[in-house]
Order: C-alpha cells, then sequence, then structure tokens
C-alpha cells in the first residue's frame, strides 16, 4: 500500500478482518483500525518502546495474519492485512497507528473568519439548486402541520456498503465507556429512552433491506446547556466497507439564514428584545417511512439483552443533510403565514439562527404581541418555542416557568447571563459580558499559545483593542521559528508571550 503523504488517512482502504479470531476480552486502542480514519497524532520512534506491554497474540502464524501486540494505549494490531477488495491471498502492508487532528487548524481558521464580512451568494450552485428542487418535490405536511422530508442523495445509495459490524464495534466500545461512568450511562440511557417515548426512534424486527446503513453513536456532554446535560450524536461519517459514507453521497444544501453577525447587530437595534429556542428543532421534522432504514442504529438498554435494530424516524444531527432540512422547513412554516402575521414572519426571518431565535419591538406591548405571534407560527409546523428570556420582565408574563430560560422576578441587581448565539448576554442590563478562563500552562508552546487565544468568540469585533495584542503575540510565535511543542525561549514566568494568557484574562473578566 503506496502513501503519497503520511498525513493521508490511513488505511487507505479497508481491511477485510473476515475470519480473524480477535480475543472478546482484550482493549483494542482503536477498535475500527480496519477502517480508514483520520491520523490523530504521530508517535516518534523514541515514543515506540517505552508504550510497548508484556504481551502478545499471534491471529494465525499459517495464514500471514498481523499480530496482537499489548501496549500501554491497549491492544494493537501490525502485520500484512488482505485488502478488503482484492483476491484472498493477496497481501498488503499497512500503517494503523497513525490518525489526524485538526481541532486546532479548525479553530485558527473560525478565529480568523469571525472577522471577515461576507455575504452570502445571491447564485446557488447547481448541487444547491438541486436540493432546493429535490425538497420542494418530496417535502409533504401532515394533518398535524408537521413536515415530513427526504434524504436529498447526491449520489446513488447503492454506493454504500456493509456498515452493521462497524456499529457492532463502535456500541462495544461506548458501552464500555459507559460502564466506567455510571452518571455519563444513566444520561445517555435517558436521552435514548426519551428518543422512544416520543417516537423519534422505534424498534424495528424486519429484515434490512439491501444498502441499509447503521449510525455509530456517541455522547457530548455540554455541561453550560440549561436543558440537555449529555446529547448522544449519531455519526452519519463513519465510513461503510465500500469506503463511502452516508455523508458522502447526500447533499449539504445551501446556507439559507443571515449571518450570525447582522442577526446579533439587529438584536442591538430594538429598545425591548426577546430570545426564543425552538425545542429539539431536528427531531420535529419527520424522515419519510421509505428513508429511515438509511437511518438505523444498534443499541439495548441493558448489556443483559441482546442488542436491538432501531430506526430515527426524523432529521437526525449528525448527517450532512440536517441543518438543511430542518430550516429550510422552518423557512417554509414562515412564508406560509406571511399573510396572517407579515410583521412577525419579516422579523423571524431575519433573526433567526438554526434553532435560535434573537429579535424585539420598540415598546413592551409590541414585544408581547411579537412573542405571541411566533410561538403561534411555530406551533403550527410543530415547533415549541421555549428558553424565552427579554430585558423586560413584562414580556413573559404568561409564559409557563419550564418554558423561561430566565426566571421571574428580575433584579436590578441580577447578573445572571444567557448564551446569545454563543455570547454572554444578561438580561437585566441588556448587554453583552465575556469571560475567559485560562488554563493553566507551566510551560507555554506554540500549540497551548494558539489554542488559548483562538477560543476567544468575538465576531462583533467588540473586544479588537484586547484580542489585537493576541494577533501580535501570534505574528511574534511564527517569527521564533519553534515547532508546535517546543517550549518557548524564557521562563514561564518572565516570557513575555507566556504573559499574554492572563493579560487576556484580566482584560476580559
Amino acid at each position: 500500500m503506496v502513501l503519497e503523504k503520511i498525513t493521508k488517512t490511513l488505511p487507505v482502504k479497508a481491511a477485510n478482518i473476515d475470519g480473524w479470531r480477535i480475543p472478546t476480552e482484550i482493549n483494542l486502542a482503536d477498535p475500527l483500525f480496519h477502517l480508514p480514519g483520520k491520523i490523530h497524532v504521530l508517535l516518534g520512534i523514541e515514543l515506540f518502546f517505552q508504550l510497548l506491554e508484556p504481551g502478545k497474540i499471534s491471529l494465525c502464524p499459517d495464514d500471514n495474519l498481523p499480530t496482537l501486540h499489548n501496549t500501554k494505549l491497549g491492544w494493537v494490531v501490525a502485520g500484512r492485512v488482505r485488502d478488503i477488495n482484492v483476491a484472498p491471498n493477496t497481501s498488503s502492508p499497512t500503517c494503523l497507528l497513525a490518525t489526524a487532528d485538526n481541532s486546532l487548524d479548525q479553530q485558527l481558521r473560525h478565529f480568523w473568519e469571525l472577522e471577515e464580512y461576507s455575504k452570502t451568494a445571491p447564485h446557488l450552485s447547481e448541487e444547491e439548486k438541486q436540493c432546493e428542487d429535490h425538497f420542494y418535490k418530496h417535502t409533504i405536511r401532515n394533518a398535524s402541520g408537521k413536515y415530513t422530508v427526504r434524504l436529498p442523495f447526491l449520489h446513488s445509495p447503492s454506493q454504500l456498503g456493509d456498515s452493521k459490524q462497524m456499529a457492532e464495534e463502535r456500541l462495544s466500545h461506548i458501552e464500555r465507556k459507559l460502564n466506567r461512568n455510571l452518571y455519563l450511562k444513566q444520561e445517555y440511557h435517558s436521552f435514548l429512552k426519551e428518543y422512544c417515548e416520543l417516537g423519534h426512534m422505534t424498534l424495528t424486527e424486519s429484515p434490512a433491506p439491501k444498502n441499509t446503513v447503521y449510525l455509530p453513536h456517541h455522547c457530548v456532554v455540554k455541561e453550560d446547556s440549561s436543558t440537555t446535560k449529555c446529547r448522544v450524536v449519531f455519526d452519519a461519517s463513519a465510513k461503510t466497507t465500500s469506503g463511502k459514507s452516508l455523508n458522502e453521497v447526500l447533499m449539504t444544501g445551501p446556507v439559507l439564514q443571515d449571518s450570525i453577525v447582522n442577526i446579533l447587530l439587529r438584536f442591538r437595534f430594538p429598545a425591548v428584545v426577546v430570545t426564543g429556542d425552538i425545542k429539539q428543532m431536528y427531531r420535529m421534522v419527520e424522515v419519510h417511512e421509505t428513508d429511515r432504514d438509511f437511518q438505523r442504529i444498534l443499541w439495548r438498554f441493558s448489556c443483559d439483552e441482546p442488542v436491538k435494530e432501531y430506526r430515527l424516524n426524523t432529521v437526525t444531527y449528525g448527517t450532512k443533510s440536517a441543518s438543511y432540512l430542518a430550516t429550510k422547513c422552518v423557512q417554509q412554516l414562515l412564508e406560509s403565514h406571511r399573510e396572517q402575521f407579515p410583521a412577525a414572519v419579516a422579523k423571524a426571518e431575519q433573526s433567526t439562527y438554526v434553532d435560535d431565535v434573537l429579535t424585539g419591538s420598540d415598546t413592551e406591548d409590541e414585544a408581547i404581541i411579537l412573542r405571541q405571534q411566533l410561538t403561534t407560527i411555530f406551533a403550527a409546523g410543530g415547533f415549541h418555542l421555549r428558553k424565552w428570556a427579554s430585558n423586560s420582565p413584562p414580556v413573559l408574563n404568561g409564559i409557563p416557568a419550564e418554558d423561561r430560560e430566565v426566571k421571574l422576578p428580575i433584579e436590578l441587581n441580577d447578573t445572571r447571563t444567557i448564551k446569545a448565539l454563543g455570547i454572554h448576554w444578561q438580561p437585566c442590563t441588556d448587554a453583552f459580558q465575556f469571560f475567559y478562563t485560562p488554563n493553566k500552562i507551566l510551560q507555554p508552546t506554540k500549540r497551548t499559545m494558539l489554542s488559548q487565544i483562538a477560543s476567544i468568540f468575538d465576531p462583533l469585533g467588540l473586544l479588537a483593542p484586547i484580542v489585537v495584542k493576541a494577533k501580535l503575540v501570534m505574528q511574534q510565535l511564527w517569527e521564533l521559528k519553534v515547532d508546535w511543542d517546543e517550549s518557548l525561549p524564557g521562563t514561564a514566568t518572565n516570557n513575555r508571550h507566556a504573559r499574554c494568557v492572563p493579560y487576556l484574562s484580566a482584560r476580559l473578566q
């Protein structure tokens, strides 16, 4: 197997592990070692022997299969493997230890892009036009007002291979993780139990048709969320045995909503502002029965039970087209109420970003009417607005306590803040606030410094006088020509670059 670059996806092709007798009691460092995956870290030879532990298992010496080696990271597979697309007697070398991490690169890219004003292109690409046509042709609305959509395939789903074995391995991995954290296990089970109770996923015992896709899943913990702390995310980017994932054969769809910058700027104009959140927005849009087998998952609520198959019945977070489909349904819903509520629809179109609504009016009476009309409009499509907040307590009167983000009464010295499109907003003073909690850096490196700087989220540029100092430090870091993880010149106490972090912390508090 020839690699053009060591940072390419490894292995390049899926390995055929049929017939491998891997002991079930061992803990593999990478349960999906045989499937193509991105590089997370490159280990030098100076670390290799330090990672080795006693233990070696030969899968089958007579059949030229790889060997299992025990390491501090878990058991790894090394040796020659058969390509899944070649004859059984043909083998090819592969590397199973290299992966990639683009998190810092994405952070830095986002950090710079926030300051670029970009207007959505007025012309759609051919794929975007195709996605729009697909939506109008296949989307229906049921008797209750909810929307039902079809998955917009760019390529034929016949290109997808098998994904069940991969989903089984990922399920085993997440079960081991949950068994080590009982609180997380309880939250994970509660999330999927609610999924079942609300009918968003249903148990299926019917045979899986051809090209069925099994989506592996994992959890994302968001401690600062006022509602769901643990969210189960479904991985539609996981590759099937053909090397294609569900996301690779779906269309993304065009961008339908305005930018965060424009929405936040409009939020500063009204004297009385009001914010809300669409509860479980994606899951309020149903997926057509025909496409639900592309959204199967494996799950069991007890390790004593057999693994069962479920189908996800709604638009699923993690699929490439989810954001477009849900947002387009909201857009269509607003359009259908334009004649009845023209002012409210116009404001909602300019102030909605994914599932967040940030709007307002010049007077309290107008803001109350606006909130009531928005509630009526969204409810007609099966969407429930909640997490209401306002800088005016009378606007929140009549809203059930469970649907309010800010609890009444609001005191004059109330310092509570809520998140408004990623920025802390204090309803009492109707002002944005910024908080910065740096990690303790004993010996700064270019990587740790840039990670700290890129974590600053300021889409409106309100912190420009402070952030510019951070940018100067970034410039100086490049001038030093040090490696990513090399200690910066000087000590942690007298290094001028290291002092940038406490400076930012002091200025942003």
